[in-house]
């Protein structure tokens, strides 16, 4: 775990995020995850 808080706390560590939504839209971020189009992640924000 303290490996993981260091490299998430460096310049060396990057999330590639290709799109956002919020949950109530997550059948939308789960049709774009089948489209084979995103090359990056897809997150669902909870709030």
């Amino acid at each position: 775990m303290r490996a993981i808080a260091e490299l998430a706390g460096s310049d060396r560590f990057r999330a590639h995020i290709d799109a956002t939504f919020p949950l109530a839209e997550a059948a939308k971020a789960h049709a774009l995850g089948g489209t084979g189009r995103t090359r990056d992640r897809i997150l669902l924000l909870v709030r």
